[in-house]
């Protein structure tokens, strides 16, 4: 039964699909109802589909906000964003004492002039120097409120309109503050309220919940990350008290949170001299390899982000473990570093002893030629079903992809998903009647000797191979070596070989920069083209 196409998705007189999107009367100039359209690309209709649902949901999310913008709305946001510099402002004031004079005369001055102005009716907006500073001002409330708010919009110009007058209200708060300040009065009538500090009220363990359900709710994460990310989390919640006030935290016990982790036992939950203790007794236990730096920096990171996350949500003042990762020398920063000319040919050599006939694994073989030649992650490869080995106007080429009646099928993220072609070296040394066997043979994986493990995916036989046995014997193990440097040597080559840095992305699966690349990545590189790049990697 034939589906019917969305009514913001149109196909054209030459069959090319349009994307299509009403723009609602309340956010034209004149109040019209009209249409944005723009080509897709494409005549594929399943990838219209595709492109287009991205597209209306971004353009929903969109027009419903801006539609949403009432004038209380930004006055809320305006006395969010002054609030929080009032507090600011009282909080180094307790410290330092009053403003010297002549920034008080200033400010003073700064108020009279938006009150004259306002009480001549006169656009309280020329108490800016210029356009671009009250714009500069703007942008800076925009930003730190993450108030998807562009120029040229009706709240744009409503925000410039009132913002003059909640900068007016903030400069009488700050002079009327430091006016208590030298108020020494001794009567116990007179004496100003001690300033509190602003209490949120929220638990570490309840903010951290929230952080990851807003994960969660985004697919940000793949099944892998989320289960990393909790443990990370928990074990954050373990070292400060999960019922702390999260607004009381500091630059202190941030510190002692960095220390405390460059002084836990790797694998410390597998390991049987440190399994299933407390922390404060793991650091006691001796003769343990301590967690390595890249580790420490790995969860260090992870804080940031989610304080950083905190910060914008109101519920700390400051993310104090912004730049606390520990500085690495470039040796280390870059651990993982390709194979050489050299290395790649030596493993080329080795390979003939390692086909599926000599070793009774087909993952040995082919698993490595795959990485050297597609530059895939190892995930990509090892769980590769033989229908995601396709042909395309005589260009065969992997599908990769999660999707299939594999359920365990995974990827990094969405750029992951793209088509690499087959390099001409693979379909010279059988690749595609290696495949076609396993059909005949009555085979749906490329790699049926390869078993799923819950939290590693398929690879973990081929990466243990590569890692602890192939490179071992070959006499080319060493630190920053692994199976993840077939990717780093793969990109290398077509970088030397002259390929462009966009179609390299594209190939291996990296975001891209530009919004219209990300969206139109599947029609903006054609199969010939890649096909024509990837052949360009030669070892020879």
């Amino acid at each position: 039964m034939a589906v019917s196409a969305p009514s913001y998705l149109r196909l054209s007189r030459h069959n090319v699909f349009y994307f299509r999107w009403p723009v609602p009367a309340a956010l034209h100039p004149q109040g019209k109802v009209q249409h944005v359209e723009t080509s897709l690309r494409t005549r594929n209709p399943r990838l219209a589909l595709q492109i287009a649902r991205y597209l209306a949901y971004h353009a929903e999310n969109i027009t419903g906000h801006l539609m949403g913008m009432r004038h209380s709305q930004i006055k809320a946001e305006l006395q969010a964003f002054f609030a929080d510099k009032l507090a600011d402002f009282k909080a180094r004031r307790e410290n330092s004492g009053g403003l010297p004079k002549w920034m008080e005369d200033q400010y003073a001055r700064f108020l009279r002039t938006i009150e004259q102005a306002n009480s001549d009716g006169i656009n309280e907006r020329i108490f800016f120097a210029s356009s671009q500073d009250i714009q500069k001002q703007i942008n800076e409330v925009l930003q730190i409120r993450q108030m998807p708010v562009t120029e040229d919009t009706p709240e744009y110009e409503m925000l410039s309109r009132e913002y003059p007058l909640a900068y007016a209200q903030y400069l009488r708060d700050i002079l009327s503050y430091n006016n208590d300040l030298k108020d020494y009065s001794l009567s116990p009538t007179q004496q100003s309220i001690p300033i509190q500090t602003k209490a949120i009220g929220m638990t570490l363990k309840q903010a951290v919940a929230d952080f990851v359900a807003e994960r969660e709710r985004g697919e940000a994460w793949t099944d892998r990350t989320l289960k990393d990310r909790v443990a990370q989390l928990t074990l954050l919640c373990e070292l400060l008290d999960e019922n702390i006030d999260i607004a009381n935290l500091d630059s202190s016990k941030a510190a002692e949170v960095k220390k405390t982790l460059q002084a836990l036992p790797k694998n410390r939950n597998k390991n049987p001299k440190t399994r299933g203790k407390p922390v404060s007794e793991m650091l006691k236990v001796e003769d343990v390899e301590r967690m390595d730096t890249k580790t420490v920096n790995e969860y260090l990171t992870v804080y940031q982000s989610f304080f950083g996350w905190a910060e914008r949500q109101g519920h700390v003042q400051k993310n104090f473990f912004n730049g606390l990762q520990i500085k690495l020398g470039k040796r280390k920063a870059n651990a993982r570093v390709p194979f050489s000319r050299d290395q790649i040919k030596t493993i080329l050599d080795a390979l003939p002893e390692h086909t599926p006939e000599k070793s009774g694994k087909s993952f040995r073989y082919w698993g490595v030629m795959l990485a050297i030649y597609t530059g895939a992650r190892l995930n990509e490869i090892a769980q590769l079903a033989l229908d995601d080995i396709q042909q395309e106007n005589s260009i065969w080429y992997l599908n990769i992809t999660d999707e299939g009646e594999d359920d365990n099928k995974r990827l990094k993220n969405d750029n992951s998903k793209r088509r690499v072609p087959v390099h001409a070296a693979l379909i010279a040394c059988g690749f595609i009647d290696h495949m076609q066997a396993l059909k005949t043979a009555g085979h749906s994986r490329l790699f049926p000797d390869l078993e799923h493990q819950q939290g590693h995916g398929y690879g973990r036989g081929l990466t243990r191979w590569v890692n602890t046995k192939l490179l071992v014997d070959l006499d080319i193990k060493d630190d920053g070596l692994s199976f993840h440097s077939f990717r780093h040597s793969f990109i290398t080559g077509l970088r030397h070989a002259g390929v462009e840095l966009p179609t390299v992305q594209e190939l291996v699966g990296h975001s891209k920069e530009v919004v219209t690349e990300t969206v139109y990545n599947a029609t903006a590189y054609p199969l010939p083209l890649l096909k024509t790049a990837i052949d360009k990697l030669a070892y020879a």
